[in-house]
């Protein structure tokens, strides 16, 4: 029980960093790509102020059940708290993590998310980035990249992608990629 979120029942941050160290080592062992990418449901607070916090657990679940049914066996999904998701995806560049991020972004804002009588749309902002070049095996080393991707896509628009690409020294970049003009 102190790996997984009560609510969603998937992974909590404490097992994503145990998973993190371990991909962490076969990628540098056999040499190959893993992404991180890192979800928020966009507007969320508006949700729970004004349908209140058990449709907003709803909308959690639903969408940790969307999330897990969309991913590869192989993918981790994780709630890392609040309203924010991280999908660890072993063997996966970042131009392939974006792509899978940019489909699920569509599945989400199309799907009709039901309580009771409630019926919701919502959107979420992602950000994508490489565990590629890095030197740490710490998961706030990993999360900064994406997350400043994910704070590019909020900044941005909302409702959108964005890749982080490292450089030298942890210094971050992210490109701006794709306007959704949905």
């Amino acid at each position: 029980m102190a790996y997984y979120d009560p609510l969603t029942d998937l992974p909590n941050r404490r097992l994503l960093e145990k998973l993190i160290k371990k991909e962490f080592s076969s990628m540098q062992r056999y040499g190959y790509e893993t992404v991180i990418i890192i979800l928020d449901i966009d507007n969320f607070k508006y949700i729970n102020d004004t349908y209140g916090h058990p449709v907003g657990d709803n909308i959690l679940r639903q969408l940790a059940d969307l999330l897990k049914s969309n991913v590869r066996e192989s993918d981790t999904v994780s709630r890392f708290g609040g309203e924010e998701f991280i999908i660890l995806m072993p063997k996966t560049s970042v131009e392939g993590g974006y792509a899978f991020a940019e489909r699920l972004r569509k599945i989400i804002m199309e799907k009709s998310f039901n309580i009771g009588s409630i019926t919701l749309q919502i959107t979420s902002s992602f950000g994508v980035s490489s565990m590629r070049n890095m030197t740490s095996q710490s998961l706030e080393d990993y999360y900064f990249l994406a997350d400043k991707a994910l704070y590019l896509a909020k900044q941005s628009g909302k409702n959108r992608v964005e890749r982080a690409y490292e450089r030298a020294g942890m210094e971050d970049t992210c490109e701006r990629v794709a306007r959704v003009s949905e």
